[in-house]
């Protein structure tokens, strides 16, 4: 049987309408408050500095990193902190243990450390794999080869985050507490249906992207007219409410797929105990 692209999504919107109240909570307290404050008490500054038309690539490298790495504590917590709503939340969407708020938060801490040993084995196998097709031609002087290795790599990253989309929820649902093993199930459950896993993203995002394109517009269009202080506080409150949205989203978009793979592979008996509802 193949992955069903309406079934996925008609599971996600009735687990967003079953738990909307308990997951915004989780998301607002770990992913909105966050998002906020650090907003405000440490607003980002673009310098507006851009690399002369003959610079090389060690020169536009060394200018990224400059530029970036007063962010680099925040693009850490912030990724810690939704990475950790992201186990809370799929906590609360598990049928066999119907937690509460505390709870979830409760049981996220305790599969943090392998969800950080999953992420950084994922970004282990990415990043090696794009050294391999284009950092390393380009130290050896093959602009050619490390030119088809760009052509290859994108499809492969594409191909990769299908078959790991799902190790959060291995971990979270399925019980996994070994991060190599996390992957491997998750490699397991989109096996036969990656491209159409792939498309159903692809499907998600180009829709994401026009309402969030119009939304940003509207919403920056409105805070334009505003004293810069207002619309300086507007625009981090915009920022933290689209942070949580995805977050929300994310998760149950996550399970659903995760849910109906598991249905695929295996029993009616063996998933149901695993399987989603809306908590009451």
């Amino acid at each position: 049987m193949k992955f069903v692209m309406e079934k996925a999504w008609d599971e996600t919107v009735s687990l967003l309408k079953g738990n909307m109240g308990l997951l915004a909570t989780v998301a607002g307290l770990l992913v909105f408050l966050p998002a906020v404050a650090i907003g405000l008490l440490f607003p980002i500054e673009v310098t507006g500095q851009e690399p002369a038309d003959d610079a090389t690539i060690e020169q536009i490298l060394e200018m990224m990193a400059a530029q970036f790495s007063d962010m680099a504590w925040i693009i850490l917590v912030t990724t810690l902190l939704s990475g950790f709503a992201s186990l809370a939340m799929m906590a609360l969407l598990r049928r066999r243990a119907a937690p509460t708020v505390g709870q979830a938060i409760s049981e996220a801490a305790g599969m943090l450390p392998t969800y950080l040993a999953t992420i950084i084995l994922q970004m282990f196998i990415i990043f090696g794999i794009g050294y391999l097709l284009v950092g390393l031609p380009y130290q050896m002087g093959a602009p050619g080869w490390m030119v088809l290795g760009i052509l290859i790599l994108f499809p492969v990253w594409m191909y990769l985050f299908v078959k790991f989309s799902v190790s959060v929820a291995a971990i979270v649902i399925d019980g996994v507490r070994n991060p190599v093993e996390a992957l491997r199930r998750s490699w397991s459950l989109t096996k036969g249906n990656s491209f159409r896993i792939f498309f159903f993203f692809l499907l998600i995002g180009l829709a994401a992207a026009i309402i969030l394109a119009i939304l940003s517009f509207a919403v920056g269009a409105v805070l334009s007219l505003l004293p810069a202080t207002i619309e300086t506080i507007g625009t981090v409150l915009y920022d933290g409410a689209i942070n949580l949205v995805a977050a929300v989203f994310g998760a149950a978009l996550t399970v659903a797929i995760h849910t109906q793979l598991r249905r695929l592979r295996e029993p009616p008996e063996e998933t149901a105990s695993a399987d989603t509802t809306p908590i009451e």
